[in-house]
């Protein structure tokens, strides 16, 4: 049997030849930068604030408490919207997110 490869530059022009599949590739990038960026320097941040490295864990605790039952319901979220309006909920929630970082005096 002989196998089939797919050159890396051939499968991003499949995803990225189209309006959408392009416009989901810049969205994940920008969020998963922007993520990066936010993850490395909220915990200096809060180090800043004099938080101590339990405070820093239990931001981690309280983000992955919210997540278990996402990912539980994925299926259901999945049936009701579109994978299109699932990134732009995610881009919404990232930017509420980052907004209340804001805030932290």
């Amino acid at each position: 049997s002989q196998k089939s490869y797919i050159s890396m530059l051939s499968l991003l022009y499949l995803i990225g030849g189209t309006i959408f599949g392009g416009s989901f590739l810049f969205s994940f990038f920008t969020l998963n930068t922007g993520m990066s960026v936010v993850e490395s320097l909220i915990f200096l941040y809060y180090d800043f604030l004099g938080g101590s490295n339990t405070l820093c864990g239990l931001t981690v605790v309280v983000t992955v408490l919210f997540e278990i039952p996402i990912f539980h319901l994925a299926p259901v979220i999945l049936q009701k919207f579109n994978p299109a309006h699932m990134q732009i909920i995610a881009s919404i929630a990232f930017v509420v997110r980052v907004i209340g970082y804001s805030l932290i005096p």
